[in-house]
């Protein structure tokens, strides 16, 4: 038998330790990860691989990071509380309004919800639109489909607005955006097969990977996942494992990668809510005056237009149109009068605003547009002509709905039809989820675009 010396027993330790480490070290690929990555385990963070995917994460944090309170207590939907004033949240609130299509993002910009938010007399605190026929200061009636604020975000509104849409689409038409090839399935549900801006589809729900954290082997250790849900909208961080246990589900329908971040790189940086690179400011709002849909808001021509405002020492209300002043209209004698109704003066499609004046001094203005439109619709669903046209905006799209603004199909006009103001659809052939009801009240809408969003005409129903 071989004796082993000092020397020798001391190498022998030291090779046995190093094997013991190696098999170890082996046994990663199986081990569960710590919650927080740790260092030797999240050594790279994913980078966008183009500018699309960057302007994406930039939009969808813009609705998750802002922090916002409200003046009156702020309506949500008809299975939330609301909101109360005395309350700062972050995140922008949950609420459907397909029924007013005031989609932030979308059809509103940020500036005009956070300045309609700021005016203690706009229409997000007198018009709750979650239960039917429920309060308006103007009496206007709602239906109460999932409703709540007169503005807000959903789930499928965070996404269609980080990736650039200029409509929203419904969750249960993302398998229809696949075969158009507007997103691309991703196959499996397995979270390594993940990259940026991945739309994640649950029943019902759809929201975007925006942040991928990946170990030295390059697997993805950490995901972050931001949507819009009751009652604001989130980012979350997520470990694999816990990702994996959410994908494993039954509500699991599909991962979609965005086919088109080519069109997506149009990205403004907000002074609401700073993101990271950016350098907050503080935006001066405008306490003397403001539309009651906030500032730069947009009003379709049958819609009412009220003016809200603080008196503050002045007499007189003026509202410019392009060509100067058009109009100078006594303000209420009394101090708590607040509202002036200016529809009665039929503004032709443009754009306007106004501001107060009295006293040798005069506020700064707010300002809102003005679309004047007519439509025309013949025939039937199969065959369908619709006539437009239109003063102070430009026709952007059809868009047809069922039980109280629920998506049913868009039609987006080309050149040739605004040219001709004129179109000819088959709503069967171009709607994205069929439906075998023949007797389905089906009403039409057409989208106008301003430089301050987008209005769309009353619903006409289709015979």
């Amino acid at each position: 038998m071989r004796k082993y010396n000092m020397k020798d027993k001391v190498f022998l330790y030291v090779w046995v330790a190093a094997l013991m480490v190696c098999v170890s070290c082996s046994k990663v690929d199986d081990a569960p990860l710590p919650d927080d990555g740790g260092e030797d385990y999240v050594i790279k963070r994913d980078s966008p691989e183009n500018e699309g995917v960057r302007v994406a994460y930039k939009k969808a944090h813009q609705f998750t990071d802002i922090k916002w309170s409200p003046k009156n207590y702020l309506p949500s939907t008809k299975s939330d509380k609301g909101y109360s004033p005395s309350s700062e949240y972050k995140g922008l609130w949950y609420s459907s309004v397909k029924e007013t299509n005031k989609y932030v993002g979308i059809e509103v910009s940020l500036k005009t919800v956070m300045t309609a938010l700021h005016n203690p007399y706009s229409l997000l605190y007198t018009e709750n639109i979650s239960e039917e026929r429920s309060r308006s200061a103007y009496g206007e009636e709602y239906h109460g489909t999932n409703c709540g604020a007169y503005m807000g975000i959903v789930c499928s509104s965070l996404v269609a607005y980080a990736l650039g849409f200029d409509l929203v689409w419904t969750t249960a038409t993302f398998p229809y955006l696949a075969e158009k090839g507007i997103f691309k399935k991703i196959n499996g549900n397995n979270v390594q097969n993940l990259k940026l801006m991945d739309v994640l589809h649950e029943d019902g729900h759809g929201s975007l990977i925006t942040d991928i954290w990946r170990d030295g082997q390059g697997r993805i250790v950490k995901i972050e996942i931001t949507e819009s849900i009751s009652p604001t909208a989130v980012s979350r961080i997520y470990t694999a494992e816990e990702a994996q246990k959410r994908f494993n589900k039954d509500d699991f329908k599909a991962f979609y990668r965005y086919q088109q971040f080519y069109k997506n790189t149009e990205y403004k940086a907000s002074a609401f809510v700073a993101l990271e690179g950016e350098t907050a400011g503080e935006y001066k709002y405008n306490d003397d005056i403001c539309t009651f849909a906030g500032d730069y808001a947009s009003f379709g021509g049958e819609e009412r237009i009220v003016i809200n405002y603080t008196k503050g020492g002045y007499t007189h209300m003026e509202i410019h149109g392009e060509s100067g002043l058009l109009h100078t209209l006594d303000l209420a004698v009394s101090a708590d009068e607040h509202n002036m109704d200016i529809t009665h003066l039929g503004l032709d499609g443009g754009y306007y605003k106004a501001r107060l004046v009295g006293d040798g001094k005069s506020s700064d203005y707010t300002y809102f547009s003005v679309v004047d439109y007519d439509i025309k619709t013949s025939g039937v669903k199969t065959a369908l002509t619709v006539d437009f046209s239109s003063v102070g905006g430009e026709a952007k799209h059809i868009k047809v709905t069922r039980d109280h603004s629920y998506l049913v199909c868009f039609y987006s006009f080309t050149t040739v039809d605004k040219n001709a103001g004129r179109v000819k659809i088959d709503i069967e052939k171009i709607r994205p989820i069929k439906r075998n009801d023949p007797n389905e009240e089906l009403y039409l809408q057409v989208a106008f675009t301003t430089r301050y969003g987008i209005v769309h005409s009353r619903p006409i129903k289709i015979q």
